[in-house]
């Protein structure tokens, strides 16, 4: 029979005391900006506010730039052009984010 150990994210050594913490809640100022429903549609609210319809636009060009070689499905060419609208958002995750840009996804 094989047994199933859990290990708390906070008992693994390796991982830095400041990000534990973080995701603990335990750095002033940056509470809200842990993984929540409410705190996500918060930054989505943040970046409704502050990316305006221009900065879509260069958004859209230089992605439209960069896949200029490809050949698109055209669900790609709908979402290209979904990124100009204002109730569109991107999310980028990865390991090596900046933690304190925001949440530890970041929102278009």
């Amino acid at each position: 029979m094989k047994t199933i150990s859990k290990i708390s994210f906070n008992d693994i050594e390796n991982i830095p005391q400041l990000i534990k913490d973080f995701l603990n809640h335990k750095i002033e100022g940056f509470e809200e900006n842990t993984f929540s429903l409410e705190h996500f549609r918060k930054q989505i609210h943040l970046k409704q506010e502050s990316f305006t319809s221009e900065q879509r636009v260069v958004l859209s060009t230089a992605l439209e730039q960069q896949l200029s070689g490809l050949t698109l499905s055209k669900k790609q060419r709908e979402n290209l052009n979904n990124i100009k609208l204002p109730d569109t958002f991107t999310i980028t995750t990865g390991h090596q984010l900046n933690l304190f840009s925001g949440p530890v996804f970041f929102c278009v």
